[in-house]
């Protein structure tokens, strides 16, 4: 099991960087780069924007109830399962494309969600 964990960080890598700018070479994969940069800095945008935002004063920072399962733990754990799985038995970038648009509904909801919990506080 060691040498499959060993390969995680290299599956996620491969799912959610690649490929890099040195390795484009046709069109599909100049916007499988120009996806990754979309997904990058909308990443950045969620964590960025609610630390330049003030809350306003005498905003109230009670937060909501929280369900037993919260549905940002399940769409986290699902995208980083799902990325895992398809960095370690797909091969080709096309086949990565592919699979990897099943997992990115969920990660566009996880960054929603936490956007729109930082933006509350």
């Amino acid at each position: 099991m060691s040498g499959l964990a060993a390969q995680v960080p290299q599956a996620l890598a491969l799912t959610l960087i690649r490929p890099l700018p040195g390795e484009i070479h046709s069109a599909t994969a100049l916007l499988e780069f120009a996806e990754n940069v979309l997904l990058w800095l909308l990443l950045l945008g969620t964590v960025a924007i609610p630390y330049l935002r003030r809350p306003a004063t005498g905003a109230s920072t009670q937060a909501a109830p929280h369900p037993q399962v919260s549905p940002a733990a399940l769409c986290l754990t699902f995208t980083l399962l799902m990325l895992t799985l398809i960095g370690l038995v797909t091969p080709l970038y096309g086949g990565i494309e592919r699979y990897r648009c099943l997992a990115m509904p969920f990660l566009i909801i996880l960054l929603l969600l936490f956007y729109d919990k930082r933006t509350r506080t």
